[in-house]
């Protein structure tokens, strides 16, 4: 037979987890309603579009001003940078090392 006792630790570690879960959506798609369903570096949190020239410039020096490369982990910024540089070599832009 199944107690109350043992239910309840149970339903309280599946609602942290949901939390948490949760926690790691982002909370708005504002870069899916600016730019639409385009390729953005930063897949999650859609930020940095890189369909076009422009915007693959952008997305360089965007993650490099230190107030919004500190918003990721260094696999974080290292995965956008190798979106951004995928992104750039097929429209042909080079950057500086």
């Amino acid at each position: 037979m199944i107690s109350i006792r043992s239910i309840v630790p149970i339903f309280v570690l599946a609602t942290l987890l949901a939390g948490a879960a949760k926690a790691q959506q982002p909370a708005n798609d504002a870069g899916l309603k600016k730019y639409g369903n385009v390729a953005f570096a930063d897949t999650v949190h859609h930020k940095y579009p890189i369909d076009t020239d422009k915007h693959i410039r952008m997305a360089w020096a965007f993650i490099h001003k230190r107030s919004n490369a500190r918003k990721y982990t260094s696999a974080e910024r290292e995965a956008i940078l190798l979106r951004i540089r995928a992104a750039a070599k097929a429209h042909g832009i080079q950057f500086k090392s």
